[in-house]
């Protein structure tokens, strides 16, 4: 199959008709630039999106997305990729990037929970740091499970109005 890729690559440079699966399996052989390039320039509006809607900034989104496609170069050297979209449509990419958004807000976090009421600060603690279920969160506080969903969501809300402020 390589030897087809390469004959088409060397005799017919539009790299636009290739598969994703040839121009991983070319650039792989080649390490030409123009191949991961033209997968790039396929994927990058989609990966933008993305982090678009976890980090609501277009330069943080900007940011992201060179660097998931750097990872995603060095992850091509050690890894057998051939499906390009699946590996651009899996959680674990954003996820990465995801986590370590999340650990520079952290002490942020940690100042905003303070500002909760009393309520609304033991069933967010519970249910996502101690990783509790919504029943449990309910018999450890003695709350209704109603009560535990209405102070969880106005809690999360009023972390995402602080942190807005901040």
């Amino acid at each position: 199959m390589f030897l087809k890729i390469k004959r088409k690559y060397r005799s017919n440079y539009n790299i636009k008709s290739f598969s994703d699966e040839e121009l991983l399996i070319a650039y792989k052989k080649s390490n030409d630039n123009k191949l991961f390039g033209e997968l790039f320039e396929r994927y990058t509006h989609l990966v933008f999106g993305v982090c678009m809607k976890y980090l609501k900034n277009e330069d943080n989104s900007k940011d992201a997305v060179m660097q998931i496609f750097e990872k995603l170069i060095e992850d091509l050297k050690t890894q057998d990729i051939l499906n390009f979209k699946s590996v651009m449509e899996s959680a674990d990419v954003m996820h990465q990037y995801e986590k370590e958004g999340l650990n520079e807000k952290i002490p942020e976090l940690n100042k905003a929970i303070k500002f909760l009421n009393e309520e609304q600060r033991n069933c967010i603690e519970l249910l996502y740091l101690q990783n509790k279920s919504y029943k449990e969160v309910s018999q450890i506080t003695g709350y209704s499970m109603k009560k535990v969903k209405s102070y969880i969501q106005n809690g999360k809300r009023n972390l995402k109005n602080y942190l807005e402020k901040v």
